[in-house]
């Protein structure tokens, strides 16, 4: 019988790596936005050689991808996860400013 030390933890968790980005930014904006992504693949390389750069359109917004990829999907994951960072830093930074108001606005009215 063999003995194995792992974790029901360890069984499901997902590496960074394998985090499917398309997928995560696809269902934030089917919550959010409520118009899918639209991504372009260009090879700017050979038949034999491809090399992928991808755009993606979000709610207005055109990301690229900083790299060039041996495939469309490494190109279209690259460029996703560089959308989906992009947008929940600014969801992020929206969210804290609005903190920041409601604290100043408590502050103003409790000095009055």
């Amino acid at each position: 019988m063999l003995s194995t030390n792992i974790t029901w933890y360890n069984l499901f968790a997902v590496p960074p790596a394998q985090v499917m980005y398309k997928n995560q930014l696809q269902e934030y904006t089917q919550k959010n936005v409520k118009q899918l992504p639209i991504y372009q693949t260009v090879n700017e390389g050979f038949p034999h050689a491809p090399k992928f750069r991808a755009k993606v359109l979000v709610d207005g917004s055109e990301y690229e991808s900083k790299s060039t990829y041996p495939t469309k999907k490494e190109a279209e994951q690259a460029v996703a996860k560089i959308a989906y960072e992009c947008i929940h830093n600014k969801i992020d930074a929206r969210d804290i400013s609005l903190i920041y108001k409601v604290i100043f606005t408590c502050c103003f009215f409790l000095n009055s």
